[in-house]
């Protein structure tokens, strides 16, 4: 049972006084997230059903905004409460409420992540950020994942994953020591598809808005046979798009299939397939710097609808996905499960773009020109087993398990760089422009073979000495090993590393509504880059220090957490330009605290609201340096009668700001560092979105969401010249059966 009381009351006052005094321009925005919780349990109290985990998982373990449990820290069922770390999860409620369809959006409302991005909301070139690190582990049912290659972050085809088959995401946030292991210590995100219902049920839905926005989606979802032994669900969509970018499209397709099958009473057999095919025309990955060559501001000479790609750009994503998993409960106490994944991913991409340095007297502007064939085959298993021992007259969790993975790329790719090519402004009023010069000023061509095999296997116990603590040790090892073969080069590069990494927590509960906790994770990450003797760097090392508090409240229906953190990392590869190789940068340091509420505060009313303060030090040439101070996210809806729903999201944070010196004429000229930083600066912003359901009888309903309602200009890269997305609607329809 994944619940301990059922008798909550909560009493509690969230003030944020220092950032109303930092920030006068946006109390009005802090104040109302500080407010919430004073409006919310002033009301009467409604009263939800226990839920309860038994030997089969559940079809959703969702509440509203919120979740009743979280397999992400130790794959063992856990309240929210009981685990020692932070977790966000994002429902297919809320997911739905926001039309948040791809994996970007998801992460935009969630909270302690930040998010770049590509300009013009388009979801293909994302960057994922936590703890002032990215974003480096991934899980699909518990599954680990790769993403491509060496690479294995959050920039290569991540944002774009689309969202319909997702029951719920899950955000780990800190050290992923168990169940990941490599990375950085900054946070882990799980992906938990949809599962078969006994009960037939289906929905079906169209959706058009700004930017020739139209689509169309469907759910069913049942059993197969009289008994129900036998389940099915399948989930598929369609949609077509522009940006805010001028002539910028996309299309997207995906296809989720899913069968479950009570082999025996204790034994189910699931297996199934996901397909997603994405094409985008005339999208940008870059604009150009927010500055010329002189550091003097180019923002007021090219507007958030610019295009600065070639007139043939175009990308093709697509991905193919085949699942099983077999899960048997051997006793009413232990269970065990194995699981593997197969994932093939091809992308084509052909890149035009002007962009980099902008010339300060004649306005020219660099041409860059990229092409790439990717294609990346991977196999990834879990076996585990979990159960419960007893000792010193208590009953305490237990599980162990190996999982790893092997990912094949091969990459063909080449380069070219015009410099000064053509004037800026003559460009972006005909994007079919050639260089004069046909004749590149930097050029190279790839042709990448890149596998990654990792094994690594674990062991946890959540010990109870006593009725109100709960203990959590254990550890993993991992051993990973990556390859790399450069057809045109004809070299081969080999690397191999191990490493153990513990895990530690407690949580002590010190009433019926809050526990304190307190954890300690680890993480490694190999290194492929040489330094300047021609041997591997070291590999990057990391780990995650929080203490806080968790709350349950409202019958469980409210979840609440506060923590203060202390994530370090060393190793990371800094490039040296001059010599042409790499160097380790230790004591990169993120402190800060995150606090937030999610889930029902009444029956009618449902809400997700975050702060997060991170103050990273270190690695400050990097483009993870580029992060807000503080951040805050918060969603609500509210049923006003049974037929309407109102809701309002707001998103806050302050300034970011980080330069690109290779743009300027002399990087050592204080003078143009300091302009370029100014026009470089992004000031702390506000977005507001809106959204309306109005129930049509019984199965239908009609929607409307409205984004950046105020029409707020901002960029998500501070360097470069990368808006974020402009007003728009969405208008829905959806009905189901």
């Amino acid at each position: 049972m994944l619940n301990k009381y059922n008798r909550y009351r909560f009493s509690t006052l969230t003030t944020i006084k220092d950032i109303l005094m930092k920030y006068p321009k946006s109390r009005p925005t802090l104040l109302a997230l500080a407010l919430m919780p004073l409006f919310a349990f002033a009301e009467d109290e409604a009263v939800l059903d226990t839920v309860t985990v038994t030997g089969t998982k559940s079809a959703s373990l969702n509440q509203g905004y919120s979740t009743a449990g979280t397999y992400a820290p130790l794959g063992i069922g856990m309240t929210l409460r009981e685990t020692p770390q932070s977790v966000s999860v994002m429902t297919a409620k809320q997911m739905e409420d926001w039309k948040l369809d791809s994996l970007r959006k998801v992460m935009e409302q969630t909270n302690g992540v930040t998010v770049k991005s590509g300009s013009g909301g388009s979801d293909r070139y994302t960057g994922l950020h936590a703890r002032g690190m990215e974003v480096r582990n991934f899980q699909i049912d518990g599954v680990p994942m790769r993403s491509s290659g060496f690479s294995k972050d959050s920039w290569t085809g991540w944002g774009g994953i689309d969202t319909r088959s997702l029951d719920r995401v899950e955000v780990l946030r800190g050290a992923s020591a168990l169940l990941g292991g490599t990375g950085d210590p900054s946070a882990q995100v799980s992906l938990v598809r949809k599962r078969p219902t006994k009960e037939r049920q289906g929905e079906i839905g169209i959706e058009a808005g700004s930017h020739s926005r139209a689509g169309i989606s469907g759910d069913l979802s049942g059993r197969l046979n009289d008994s129900g032994s036998l389940r099915g669900r399948i989930v598929t969509g369609y949609e077509r798009s522009g940006y805010q970018t001028e002539d910028a499209k996309m299309r997207n397709s995906s296809l989720y299939a899913v069968a479950e099958w009570d082999a025996a009473p204790d034994t189910t057999l699931s297996v199934g397939t996901q397909l997603q095919h994405r094409r985008e025309t005339d999208t940008p990955i870059f604009l150009p710097t927010a500055y010329d060559s002189e550091g003097y501001p180019l923002k007021d000479e090219i507007s958030r609808r610019a295009n600065n790609s070639t007139a043939d750009t175009s990308y093709k994503y697509s991905s193919r996905n085949v699942f099983a998993e077999l899960r048997h409960r051997f006793s009413p106490d232990w269970k065990g499960k194995l699981e593997y994944n197969w994932m093939r991913n091809t992308i084509h991409d052909r890149q035009g773009y002007a962009a980099m340095k902008t010339d300060h007297d004649s306005r020219e502007i660099d041409l860059i020109e990229t092409r790439d064939d990717e294609k990346t085959t991977s196999h990834s298993f879990v076996a585990s087993v979990d159960g419960k021992y007893s000792l010193l007259g208590r009953k305490h969790d237990i599980m162990a398990g190996i999982s790893g993975f092997h990912t094949k790329t091969r990459d063909p790719a080449s380069f070219a760089r015009y410099d000064n090519a053509f004037g800026l402004h003559d460009f972006l009023n005909n994007r079919s422009l050639r260089p004069a010069n046909p004749v590149p000023d930097a050029e190279y061509t790839v042709d990448d073979d890149i596998r990654a095999r990792q094994i690594g296997g674990y062991f946890a116990t959540r010990f109870r000495p006593v009725e109100r603590l709960a203990l959590i040790g254990g550890a993993r090892y991992s051993r990973i090993t990556m390859q790399k073969a450069e057809h045109v080069a004809g070299t081969s590069e080999k690397v191999s590393r191990s490493k153990a990494t513990p895990y530690i927590g407690a949580v002590f509960d010190l009433n019926e509504n809050l526990s304190a906790y307190t954890s300690y994770g680890t993480s490694f990450e190999p290194v492929f880059e040489r330094g300047q003797d021609g041997r591997f760097l070291k590999p990057t090392t990391g780990r995650n220090v929080e203490i806080g508090l968790k709350g349950e409240f409202s019958d469980q229906r409210l979840n609440a957490s506060a923590a203060f953190f202390d994530t370090r990392k060393n190793g990371m590869a800094k490039y040296v330009e001059s010599g042409d190789y790499y160097v380790s940068e230790d004591n990169i340091r993120t402190r800060g605290f995150e606090a937030e509420i999610s889930g029902r505060i009444r029956d009618n009313w449902s809400a997700n609201a975050g702060y997060t303060l991170q103050n990273r030090k270190g690695g400050e040439d990097s483009y993870e340096a580029d992060l807000p101070r503080h951040q805050i996210k918060l969603a609500t809806t509210y049923d006003l009668n049974e037929r309407l729903t109102l809701g309002g999201s707001l998103r806050w944070q302050s300034k970011t700001s980080n330069i690109n010196k290779s743009a300027l004429n002399d990087e050592t000229d204080p003078a143009a560092l300091e302009r370029a930083r100014r026009s470089a600066t992004q000031k702390a912003y506000t977005l507001v979105d809106l959204m309306a359901a109005y129930r049509i009888g019984k199965n239908a309903e009609a929607t409307l969401n409205v984004n950046n309602v105020f029409n707020t200009r901002y960029r998500t890269l501070s360097t470069f010249l990368a808006y974020g997305e402009a007003r728009s609607a969405v208008l829905g329809f959806k009905y189901r059966f």
